[in-house]
């Protein structure tokens, strides 16, 4: 992302300051000189940012990798240093503050560091005579990160205030850690997820899905009421826009309340009675980033003469719901500066009946085709992918279309039947 001058931060240049949360500002630059702060593993100075032609050629992926190796840490660009002390702060020229230039720069981190560094944090700012660039290289759980040097692969990391190779028995604990640390994510994932689904006594069918951001934040704000009232209502419409089937889960939240919880917003049912209960659904961002949405989908209706049982549910208003899950996952991710979110997608329930994903029928009018049409779902398999809400609308929606198809396809559906765009057959 590109940072607003407005938007608070705490970074190890904050750190090292002893400052609390805040923007950056050109006077960052200045209070690191009067201190005459000294580089540090998480924190580089360096006066000039490479050109925009030179910057694939450049050090920066060296740059950008050693720090992911290192447990994250931060480039602060305009800053003369002297012994690795900031010694001067003249700041960069403007041309390093256009959006096309922190485009490119954000590239590197992914076309030329393997694998990618996701979730890049690059802050421009300005007193209107001097400029200021900072990029953050957020905490990761895929090192060793890699860059292509000579004709080999190469992990470079922070040894102090300088950058060293790894050795073969660093390279060797970076992959152990790597694939544990996978491994524990994965249980927290579904940890997570299964707290929020809550499967009715009588056996009826819930769905969750949860999205966190990849890496850790190195810095979390909670987003106030109103942002929050905004990403749920503005989600809502952006999906609305995206499917044919109207049943939205967000739609029957109170999105105009939301209640703070434990480190989070959570967005509860907002109707009541027996007749609403099989549309019951709950939302929660996290202030991490980390967003939540579940929903019953049993005992629905298919139209005026379709009931569905409590292991029933229309594949169609399945893929609505996915769409409000990764629409609500991309305006939080805009809201919070994030690009890149882990997801997986779940079905719960009490009992061992399958599950069934009645597809609709368009010859029929909007009706559903008779369960016996359904491929019985025994035991499913959670879908889980890497989300890019950074991309542009189609994009985004041609991920939205491959969740969409992973989950639905295991219940016998070919086709997607309610996202815009799915081919209808």
């Amino acid at each position: 992302m590109s940072a607003s001058t407005t938007s608070s931060v705490f970074t190890p240049l904050h750190r090292w300051l002893g400052r609390d949360p805040e923007p950056l500002t050109i006077n960052f630059l200045d209070a690191a000189v009067e201190a005459n702060l000294e580089e540090k593993a998480d924190l580089d100075f360096k006066l000039d940012p490479p050109s925009a032609s030179a910057l694939a050629q450049s050090d920066l992926a060296k740059d950008l990798a050693a720090m992911a190796n290192s447990g994250g840490g931060m480039l602060v660009f305009g800053i003369r240093d002297n012994g690795s002390r900031a010694a001067e702060a003249p700041g960069v020229s403007p041309d390093f503050s256009a959006d096309t230039y922190v485009r490119d720069l954000r590239r590197v981190a992914l076309n030329r560091v393997s694998p990618p560094i996701l979730n890049l944090a690059v802050h421009t700012f300005t007193d209107g005579r001097r400029y200021g660039l900072a990029v953050v290289v957020p905490t990761t759980n895929e090192a060793p990160h890699l860059i292509f040097v000579g004709d080999s692969f190469r992990a470079p990391y922070r040894n102090g205030p300088d950058t060293a190779w790894m050795t073969e028995r660093m390279l060797e604990s970076a992959y152990r850690a790597r694939f544990n640390a996978r491994s524990e994510r994965k249980s927290e994932l579904r940890e997570i997820l299964g707290q929020a689904i809550r499967p009715e006594p009588d056996g009826a069918l819930w769905i969750g899905a949860i999205a966190r951001p990849v890496g850790e934040a190195t810095y979390s704000q909670r987003l106030a009421r109103e942002q929050v009232q905004a990403v749920l209502d503005g989600a809502l419409k952006l999906a609305d826009s995206w499917v044919h089937v109207k049943v939205h889960p967000l739609e029957w939240l109170d999105r105009s309340n939301p209640r703070p919880g434990l480190r989070r917003w959570v967005a509860g049912f907002g109707r009541s009675g027996e007749t609403t209960r099989w549309r019951e659904a709950q939302a929660q961002i996290f202030d991490s980033g980390t967003v939540v949405l579940a929903s019953a989908m049993g005992n629905g209706r298919g139209g005026a003469n379709t009931f569905f049982g409590p292991h029933e549910v229309a594949s169609d208003r399945v893929e609505t719901f996915i769409a409000d899950f990764l629409a609500l996952v991309r305006l939080t991710a805009g809201e919070l500066g994030l690009s890149a979110y882990e997801t997986a997608i779940d079905f719960r329930r009490q009992s061992d009946i399958p599950i069934l994903l009645r597809i609709p029928d368009r010859h029929l009018g909007g009706h559903y085709l008779d369960p016996e049409y359904a491929s019985p779902i025994y035991q499913f398999v959670p879908v889980e992918a890497v989300v890019n809400t950074g991309t542009g609308t189609d994009a985004f929606v041609d991920q939205l279309r491959e969740v969409a198809l992973d989950v639905v396809n295991q219940g016998g559906v070919q086709y997607l039947h309610s996202i815009e765009g799915s081919t209808h057959q």
